[in-house]
């Protein structure tokens, strides 16, 4: 369920200013809507994109919930980026890929 937010204006990237907006809400609801991320502690350090391609770098910790939290962190990832028109998208945290970390939490 998307949540409209407002952000100032910035010179930064428009996918970068959207995941720190995400990335800063460390509350478990959020405007009447579950918030996987709550536990997260990640931060945005560079994307590179090719036509509608995206790779975005990551920072920081995961921190989510257990397993029923993690397809709702990559959710909520995958739709604040691919709203910018991104069809392919990879999200690397610390250089391993989103999906395969929150794979191994729970083991």
């Amino acid at each position: 369920m998307p949540v409209d937010v407002d952000v100032a204006p910035s010179d930064k990237d428009q996918v970068q200013v959207a995941l720190e907006a995400l990335f800063g809400v460390h509350v478990q609801n959020f405007e009447g809507k579950y918030n996987g991320l709550y536990l997260a502690n990640l931060q945005f350090v560079k994307s590179t994109v090719s036509d509608k391609t995206i790779v975005v770098y990551l920072s920081g910790q995961v921190g989510s919930g257990g397993e029923c939290d993690d397809p709702r962190i990559i959710g909520q990832i995958r739709k604040t980026i691919s709203q910018f028109g991104f069809q392919d998208i990879t999200v690397l945290v610390g250089g391993r890929k989103l999906e395969d970390l929150l794979a191994l939490k729970g083991k």
